[in-house]
């Protein structure tokens, strides 16, 4: 079945609200007529009449979406990380991750925080700049300087991935702003010439949100995960190791004080770095 165009569900609401106000009117006026006309009959009567005109004014404008709703506000997206992957529906496909950022999200600022647990979301972050461009890949040899969003393929060479993550919910008491059993996924591309190295994190009351990298080359490559090279890095876990149990499928736990999963909105922000090696294909 087709949908319905917006402009023709609006005046199939006006008609229905204008037939409620006559049928309203008709009513009162049959019961007016029959009760010898008694003003108090005629008052009662005309509070159903406006009541009714009222709900339905109630029910038109409760329909019509604001001009600053988040449907109608373009994101501005990051765009040292690529176009974003909307369709993103479980697993990558054949070709595994290919690269860029997503979902398309509401996002917010230093001084305006988000009133849900919602991660790196923060555009004018002043460490990082705008956390939807959380990822970054670089030579495991070279210095953090040159961390960047795509490297040349050597191969048998290591290469150090960062990825950044944050509940950038506002700073309250509130528990219902604590992000739980949030994980870190490595997303990784099948061989090609160009390998995308990403990763997902996900929790079990926060949208999923991914970012990533590229490893390019002349010839086809592969890229895999070097065990054991998982840490995180917050204020109390200064590059304790992730076990790689779940790094490539389910996630692997992440947290602030303990890999418990519990990511308070304020004081807690923090990153993994981890290790792949390329190997040439051909």
């Amino acid at each position: 079945m087709a949908a319905i165009d917006t402009a023709d569900a609006r005046w199939a609401q006006i008609t229905a609200c204008l037939l409620i106000a006559v049928g309203a009117l008709a009513f009162f006026l049959v019961y007016w007529l029959r009760r010898n006309r008694k003003s108090g009959d005629m008052l009662t009567g005309g509070v159903v009449v406006l009541v009714a005109i009222a709900t339905c004014v109630v029910l038109i404008a409760g329909k019509t979406p604001s001009s600053g709703s988040p449907e109608s506000t373009p994101n501005t997206k990051p765009s040292a990380s690529g176009p974003s992957t909307d369709d993103y529906q479980g697993p990558w496909g054949a070709a595994g991750y290919q690269g860029g950022w997503g979902p398309e999200r509401d996002t917010f600022t230093m001084n305006m925080p988000a009133p849900y647990p919602a991660f790196n979301s923060i555009t004018d972050n002043p460490r990082h700049g705008d956390e939807r461009n959380f990822v970054q890949i670089k030579r495991a040899t070279a210095g953090n300087k040159t961390y960047g969003e795509d490297v040349a393929f050597e191969a048998g060479k290591q290469y150090e991935v960062y990825a950044l993550f944050s509940n950038d919910a506002m700073e309250t008491k509130d528990p219902s702003l604590i992000a739980r059993d949030v994980r870190l996924k490595l997303l990784l591309g099948k061989p090609a010439t160009e390998v995308g190295v990403g990763a997902m994190v996900t929790s079990a009351n926060a949208e999923d949100v991914w970012d990533g990298s590229h490893v390019a080359g002349d010839s086809k490559f592969s890229i895999t995960y070097v065990k054991g090279s998982a840490r995180i890095y917050t204020l109390s876990l200064n590059g304790a190791p992730l076990p790689d149990k779940d790094l490539l499928t389910s996630g692997a736990m992440l947290g602030c004080k303990r890999l418990d999963g519990v990511i308070p909105p304020a004081g807690c922000s923090g990153y993994v770095t981890l290790r792949v090696v390329a190997r040439s294909a051909e």
